[in-house]
């Protein structure tokens, strides 16, 4: 090194020279060892859901601590709430529809519990799972014994079901599971053992659909009026069937008994006309031939005992 100070290294050099010798060339140190390459830093676990949880239904115009919690929380998650201040605005409106969306949840931007149940369960940093909706079971396995029933059990009967929840009203949630959903199928499944059984069945709805309630209790009512109404028609044409019926018959009775009175005032004035005796009256046959004209008519006829008529 040149400093141009005798040091210790140069003093060693100095007095091991010898006059005449040329110094050798100094051997080029060993060169210094590169420093280390930063590694690439490992990534950062996601951070703890520090945040309490969020435990009241919200929705736009709310304000207060638990507005706060959903904020940040949906911050952390990614979703822009905006500033943390605790009013339920436009901006946590859209980011509670834009979590709903990706989560799979109704999206109407009410923080009910569905919601709330994915939120508190989220961590920060992690993407939502696609929803799948699992199909039932059809072999559940040993200890299941199918139903079947016996045709013709129910015929005559009529089953209104009502599977409660839909649409907008998920009913209780547990771990992606909506009661909603097991109402549907349980209704649907019951509704075709009781076709099979013979029974009429009616049902509020056969979809995933929101309806109020007034709306499921008007469906049972207005089937019992046109019940109602059907039987009362039905009597109605009953009665005036059977007033046609026993009109005509009267009507009927009544032709045979003027056609009846008419042959009789007939024979009447035939006999006071002709005054023949009893012997003439059957030496010309005349009450065969009366018989004969009787059976060849094609109205109501009556028997003429002559030994009655005065």
């Amino acid at each position: 090194m040149v400093d141009g100070s005798v040091g210790p290294a140069t003093r060693a050099k100095l007095n091991a020279a010898v006059p005449g010798s040329k110094p050798e060339d100094p051997k080029p140190a060993d060169p210094k060892p590169e420093d280390p390459k930063p590694s690439d830093p490992k990534p950062e676990e996601p951070p703890a859901n520090t945040i309490p949880p969020v435990t009241q239904t919200l929705r736009s115009g709310s304000k207060g601590t638990q507005v706060k919690y959903l904020q940040q929380k949906l911050n952390a998650l990614g979703f822009n709430a905006g500033s943390v201040d605790g009013s339920f605005g436009p901006q946590t409106l859209s980011a509670v529809k834009a979590f709903q969306k990706a989560y799979g949840l109704v999206v109407d931007g009410s923080v009910g519990p569905a919601t709330r149940a994915k939120l508190n369960a989220a961590v920060p940093g992690s993407k939502p799972e696609d929803p799948k909706q699992e199909e039932p079971n059809p072999d559940p396995g040993a200890g299941f014994e199918q139903f079947d029933p016996e045709p013709g059990q129910l015929t005559g009967k009529t089953v209104i079901l009502d599977p409660g929840h839909g649409g907008k009203d998920s009913g209780a949630t547990w771990g992606g599971n909506e009661e909603k959903r097991f109402n549907l199928d349980m209704a649907l499944r019951l509704k075709r053992m009781l076709e099979r059984a013979g029974a009429k069945v009616l049902i509020t709805r056969t979809k995933d659909e929101y309806s109020y309630l007034y709306y499921r209790t008007a469906i049972v009512n207005k089937y019992i009026v046109d019940l109602e109404l059907k039987d009362q028609k039905n009597q109605k044409t009953g009665f005036e069937n059977d007033k046609t019926a026993k009109t005509n018959e009267l009507n009927e009775k009544g032709i045979a008994l003027t056609n009846a009175q008419g042959l009789l005032n007939a024979l009447q004035d035939q006999l006071k006309n002709k005054k023949a005796s009893a012997d003439e009256i059957r030496t010309k046959n005349n009450l065969d031939e009366l018989r004969q004209e009787l059976a060849q008519s094609k109205m109501s006829s009556i028997l003429c005992r002559l030994n009655l008529i005065s």
